[in-house]
């Protein structure tokens, strides 16, 4: 069985003072976002975008686009509203001045047509959240948020060098409430809130099994996990046994590494874990939701992971193509090692719908497809993929 060893460090030893790289991000908050859920719902959501600087133009994601700096950056963030309610952005857990909190009534409103630049130095590594702080149970159950990272000390470090990894997987957690989606106008007491839609990266139920969000590595690869919460109610991930895993820091800060199979992550927090596998084995992460007003379980989700063997491994067996986004709406773009190569488009019965050949990297259009699951086979790899 591995073992980690863990230095015992409480706080972190390296306070960055701006002495990192100035990193720009352009975003526009919007709140005129369409999303089709896995059972084929239609919604509506409100969220932030990254402003394309040549067009002037933004499309929103569920989540927002995580936003990614390194210790010692000084983080310079231009928000333009482009939708006919104010928003802010709330940087939670970062240490910010309270000009660049984001919360509207002690630092500033953006009023629509508007554009403000918050700025701060990213003095502190770890997993943090952003969101609207305008109504805030409103415009955060509409889909205002979205996830920070901040790197450590090296690259693939959480914080110092012992918190090293090979491989990083980010998980954001959160609910949606249909009748709040379809009538935001007059959502009802939040106190009555109930969630329809229980959410990990955006996604649910079986898009988890066909999405980039599935872990997958190496026996001998260490994981790290950055997991927050920013829903309503508490989530409880449950590891596989297969999977050692310590817990090292909390909210941004280090904590004395803790071992567990299960963790608790109530509204608001951020843990960041180290994961060793101790052996090859196909299993979930699976994650309850939790009403925190009576502890009734509201539903789960699983988290595929798939640790392979590094024992006897060949060319051969390794995919030779890549097939992204996934899930998708109108179209994936398609990689492959050899050209020409053969498409073969599949409905989840195994009948042919369609087939094609591309002589180089290419968008291939699949809009005609009804949303649901499919197959992709390019030669001998074959690709599960989901219509949004």
């Amino acid at each position: 069985m591995k073992r980690f060893f863990f230095y015992i460090i409480l706080v972190s030893c390296f306070h960055a003072n701006g002495q990192g790289s100035l990193k720009e991000v352009f975003l526009q908050s919007k709140m005129d976002g369409e999303l089709t859920l896995f059972d084929g719902t239609e919604i509506v959501f409100w969220g932030y975008g990254i402003e394309n600087q040549t067009t002037g133009m933004a499309k929103i994601s569920l989540p927002g686009p995580t936003l990614r700096f390194d210790l010692g950056d000084t983080a310079r963030i231009q928000l333009r509203n482009t939708s006919p309610e104010a928003h802010t952005i709330h940087w939670h857990g970062l240490d910010v001045d309270q000009a660049n909190d984001g919360v509207g009534h002690t630092s500033s409103n953006v009023i629509p047509n508007a554009l403000f630049t918050y700025e701060f130095v990213c003095s502190e590594p770890g997993t943090y959240m952003y969101h609207c702080h305008v109504l805030t149970p409103l415009h955060l159950a509409m889909g205002m948020y979205g996830l920070v990272i901040v790197g450590g000390e090296a690259p693939e470090q959480l914080y110092d060098s012992t918190t090293k990894y090979t491989k990083e997987f980010s998980f954001l957690f959160s609910e949606m409430n249909l009748s709040w989606n379809t009538n935001p106008l007059s959502p009802g007491p939040f106190a009555l809130y109930e969630a329809d839609y229980l959410m990990v990266n955006g996604m649910s139920d079986q898009e988890l099994e066909f999405s980039d969000n599935t872990v997958v590595a190496g026996e001998n690869d260490t994981l790290a996990f950055r997991m927050a919460n920013i829903g309503y109610g508490s989530v409880r991930a449950i590891f596989p046994p297969e999977l050692e895993v310590y817990a090292v820091a909390s909210d941004g800060r280090r904590i004395i590494p803790m071992e567990t199979n299960e963790l608790e992550i109530f509204p608001g927090e951020r843990f960041d874990l180290i994961a060793s596998p101790l052996q090859a084995f196909e299993g979930v992460i699976t994650v309850d939701y939790i009403d925190l007003r009576n502890n009734n379980l509201l539903g789960s989700n699983d988290i595929p992971v798939i640790v392979t063997s590094t024992v006897g491994l060949t060319n051969e067996t390794l995919s030779t193509s890549s097939v992204y986004p996934n899930p998708f709406t109108e179209s994936v773009h398609i990689e492959s090692e050899q050209y020409p190569a053969t498409i073969d488009v599949l409905d989840n019965t195994g009948k042919l719908l369609k087939r094609l050949t591309v002589t180089s990297a290419s968008e291939v259009d699949l809009h005609d497809l009804a949303k649901g699951l499919y197959s992709l086979r390019i030669g001998t790899d074959i690709f599960k993929i989901f219509k949004r």
